[in-house]
């Protein structure tokens, strides 16, 4: 792999957030940028829970403490503490947020401060490998890891690109299953939520020893069947639609009364 298609790959996960907030605003002109930013913070807030959560899982799992949880059930254990962190902070966030398109820009923002963030990571270590193979003489430490490098295929920067498309995408859908849920004021929709979110990450991370490209084609697959569900939902059960933003007219002489102050009143010409 070259360092040039890391740098591609690093921007192209950084800039699938924007043009979705773009193209977003642009189907529905009402909605600003607040829900994106809110659904932000609240993946943000999700992680101080989560992140935890799956070091305990992993810790008491390497250590043969979960004699009740088979391995084969261990990517489950991660996709629930996934799905119970995240979906409750996106219930806060759309506690004030009840229309499908604002749901929708939540989502994007909720997704796509994760594929921003992954993504300067991977400008960073471009960085880092370009550093690296200016050197005359790379450290003993850094050596494997750089020939690794080189000997990845660049299409692992294209898997990266379509996960987090698909993510973005899956968490789009699971917003408007949490915005039904509150719109509604019933917790079925939101454990519906958690269950698809619990299924995309368990098989993501179940699938990885079959490689790559299979994973990424259980995300694209996944993705679509939760957005299709989303479709569905709203479609039986309806929220509120986008509100729209009316053009304000200029203001016209004629539709203003004449005033007897006025220069040219009375005056024919």
């Amino acid at each position: 792999m070259q360092v040039a298609t890391v740098v591609v790959q690093g921007f192209a996960m950084v800039s699938l957030p924007l043009g979705a907030v773009v193209l977003a605003r642009r189907r529905w002109p009402g909605v600003g940028v607040g829900p994106a930013l809110v659904g932000a913070v609240a993946f943000v807030a999700s992680q101080v829970v989560h992140v935890p959560l799956n070091l305990g899982v992993t810790t008491l799992a390497g250590r043969g403490w979960l004699p009740l949880l088979p391995a084969a059930l261990v990517p489950v254990a991660y996709g629930l503490s996934a799905g119970l962190c995240e979906e409750t902070a996106r219930w806060v966030s759309l506690r004030r947020r009840r229309t499908v398109a604002e749901a929708v820009v939540t989502g994007i923002g909720h997704g796509g401060i994760e594929a921003a963030g992954l993504g300067g990571l991977v400008l960073l270590t471009a960085v880092q490998l370009a550093a690296l193979g200016s050197l005359v003489e790379v450290p003993p430490a850094a050596e494997q890891a750089l020939s690794d490098f080189r000997a990845a295929s660049d299409t692992y920067a294209l898997a990266a690109v379509v996960e987090r498309l698909s993510a973005m995408t899956a968490h789009a859908a699971m917003s408007v299953w949490v915005g039904l849920a509150v719109a509604r004021r019933a917790p079925w929709p939101w454990a519906v939520a958690v269950l698809l979110h619990t299924a995309f990450d368990a098989g993501a991370v179940a699938l990885l020893p079959r490689g790559v490209w299979v994973v990424e084609a259980f995300c694209v697959g996944f993705a679509a069947v939760t957005a299709g569900s989303a479709l569905l939902a709203v479609r039986w059960w309806p929220l509120p639609p986008a509100p729209v933003v009316s053009p304000v007219p200029a203001p016209s002489l004629a539709a203003r009364p004449l005033d007897p102050r006025d220069a040219d009143y009375g005056d024919p010409t």
